[in-house]
């Protein structure tokens, strides 16, 4: 540790930089890399969010992360952390999540990610049903060029569920002190604002057909019993025929407009999409519709759903000057640099709210860490 410390450099100002979409701030992190503000791999990443922004790009080859460039451009808001940790730059992933996001339970867990020798894409280890649903599960002999990863989930802002809840910032502090030991380990700390209040964008997506209803037994996951590997060996295969077929049809109708000369197997899938099809031109115009979006929008129905919670005033005045504030004083030491995203574009976070909570978690950061830097990037963009 003190070897790495002594070649790594220090801002005078802890940077803080906001960005609009989450996945925009992996270039400023890379750059802290390239600087040697971070240690080129195995940071510490510590993530306030409502959701966990751990899945992977489906069809991305492993070898992209070896583009920083190619990477950016591959990357989306759900997907933009595991590719960093897969190329060694994050080891320690720290989801710290408000009690209304039911992705993953608290938990620690420690994985491989790797390179999948058949398919060259990347894949992990993990059996959490949030990974195993997505498809992105693999046994570790199916894995090359594996790193080991490990995911810890915290939940903080108990009073939200039962106002006599109180969290416990002693077991949060010492949880942390295992990453952080040292008063000098660099650690990256990043903050979606929807933490403090969010939507599900998806709820009212053509509701005039209730459509997000409609596509839950479409995508519907069963999740297997077992934590045995071949069993979810097995389960990641079926997931995955499921998912790819949903998205071959989907992506003819985005491509063709109708199912009209759709080559694929007149399956159960099939008719359940060729219904939802019928009802959707039956109420709005073919100009109104994304079939992309759809899919996207069925993706999320796993067996768990997105968030959505609009937190009243009061509720958001206390979970940033009470329990955001604490977090803060439970940090074993400041952070290298601070990541924001504001997640307001695609109203993940609230639009009417968004600039409210990003003063108040502004002023936190700034009575905490006193010298800080602030950057708004996503201001910068829209003069380009």
């Amino acid at each position: 540790m003190n070897n790495m410390s002594s070649t790594l450099k220090y801002f005078k100002k802890v940077p803080i930089y906001i960005v609009e979409p989450h996945d925009e701030v992996l270039p400023f992190i890379y750059r802290c890399l390239g600087s040697k503000h971070l240690p080129f791999e195995g940071n510490t990443f510590v993530h306030l969010d409502s959701h966990p922004d751990m899945l992977i790009p489906k069809t991305m080859t492993a070898d992209t992360v070896l583009d920083k460039n190619l990477l950016f451009s591959e990357i989306s808001i759900e997907n933009w952390m595991l590719p960093a940790a897969y190329a060694g730059h994050l080891k320690h992933l720290i989801w710290v999540k408000p009690p209304w996001a039911n992705q993953m339970v608290d938990s620690v867990t420690t994985f491989l990610i790797g390179k999948h020798k058949d398919n060259g894409l990347i894949r992990l280890t993990c059996p959490e049903p949030y990974f195993v649903s997505e498809g992105l599960y693999a046994t570790p002999e199916e894995l090359e060029n594996t790193r080991e990863v490990t995911l810890h989930v915290m939940t903080i802002g108990g009073f939200i569920e039962d106002p006599m809840k109180k969290d416990d910032f002693t077991a949060v502090s010492s949880a942390l002190r295992q990453y952080l030991p040292e008063r000098n380990t660099p650690y990256i700390l990043d903050v979606d604002l929807d933490f403090f209040s969010t939507k599900n964008p998806f709820k009212t997506l053509y509701d005039r057909v209730n459509l997000y209803d409609k596509l839950a037994p479409l995508y519907a996951y069963n999740r297997p019993d077992s934590t045995d590997p071949e069993i979810l060996k097995e389960a990641t295969v079926v997931r995955n025929e499921q998912l790819n077929e949903l998205e071959k049809l989907f992506g003819y109708l985005d491509e063709h407009r109708s199912l009209q000369g759709y080559e694929g197997a007149r399956s159960a899938r099939y008719e359940a999409v060729e219904l939802i099809y019928l009802e959707l031109i039956g109420t709005y115009k073919q100009s109104e519709i994304d079939w992309k979006i759809i899919h996207d929008a069925g993706c999320t129905r796993d067996d768990t759903d997105l968030p959505h919670h609009i937190t009243t005033p009061n509720d958001l005045d206390r979970l940033i000057t009470g329990t955001f504030r604490s977090f803060l004083a439970a940090l074993p030491a400041p952070p290298t640099i601070v990541t924001i995203a504001r997640s307001s574009e695609d109203e993940y976070c609230p639009s009417e709210v968004v600039d409210q909570i990003q003063i108040g978690v502004l002023d936190e950061l700034r009575q905490r860490l006193e010298e800080v830097d602030v950057r708004l990037a996503y201001q910068e963009e829209e003069t380009h």
